[in-house]
């Protein structure tokens, strides 16, 4: 497939990496890029994905994060993808769980896109919006769904300790962390405060339905922004990091 076919969707809130996983993109040859940045939940998000791909001319969609430095393993995904599939993923390596997952880029066909267009109850407001939409389309991904075990992307890298409080948030209220976490290990790197605040939070909160950001912003003082100067030198070192973890 032609990339100029391939929209690149990227979601962000104000993560530190935003302008990287952009470059990220780009250094492999996808010229069509677009980031929806703002503060709206991801369901409300991923509507305006739907909404977005219907209107566009294009093949099918990479939905990604801001959050995720994508490299050259996501030419798999295009180099299988079909019509007759709805979606397709592969894996990260994840910083934070310090292990390999299946994982967002998603590649979804345009019939997956108008599907959800028309019928908008099939992306609940739940913890996991996208995997229960994945669910709901592919029939717990028995129908349509591919996962091809290419390594695409490094996830969490480089994060702003905010971000990194409300992705631990999460898991716990996803009854996830214990399982994809080991606590010595995240108390022992940079986000030893963000992982404290998280499990806090969680002690004193009965119940998070959704995954929207809370504000968590005074963590961040002591960690400036990714300077777009740099850029181009982030890129190749964390190429460098993908291509040993292959």
């Amino acid at each position: 497939m032609d990339l100029n076919d391939v929209l690149v969707v990227n979601f962000a809130v104000d993560e530190r990496t935003v302008k990287l996983s952009e470059y990220c993109f780009r250094k492999l040859g996808f010229d069509n890029i677009v980031t929806l940045k703002n503060e709206k939940g991801f369901r409300e998000k991923f509507l305006d994905f739907a909404d977005l791909a219907v209107k566009s001319d294009h093949e099918c969609f990479l939905r990604t994060d801001a959050d995720r430095l994508v490299f050259d393993g996501v030419y798999e995904l295009v180099k299988r993808y079909n019509k007759n599939l709805f979606c397709l993923e592969g894996k990260c390596y994840d910083y934070l769980m310090k292990k390999y997952r299946g994982a967002t880029p998603h590649l979804f066909s345009r019939t997956a896109m108008e599907t959800l267009h028309k019928n908008k109850a099939l992306i609940p407001d739940t913890q996991k919006p996208e995997s229960r939409f994945i669910e709901n389309l592919t029939n717990n991904k028995t129908r349509g769904f591919v996962s091809v075990d290419v390594l695409t992307n490094l996830h969490d890298y480089e994060q702003y300790p905010s971000k990194v409080c409300n992705t631990i948030i999460n898991r716990i209220f996803r009854n996830h962390f214990n399982r994809l976490y080991d606590i010595n290990y995240l108390l022992q790197t940079e986000h030893a405060v963000a992982t404290r605040e998280a499990i806090i939070f969680s002690q004193k909160t009965k119940e998070k339905n959704t995954m929207n950001y809370l504000n968590f912003s005074h963590l961040d003082k002591n960690f400036e922004p990714l300077s777009e100067l740099d850029i181009d030198s982030r890129y190749e070192f964390y190429k460098q990091t993908y291509e040993r973890l292959k």
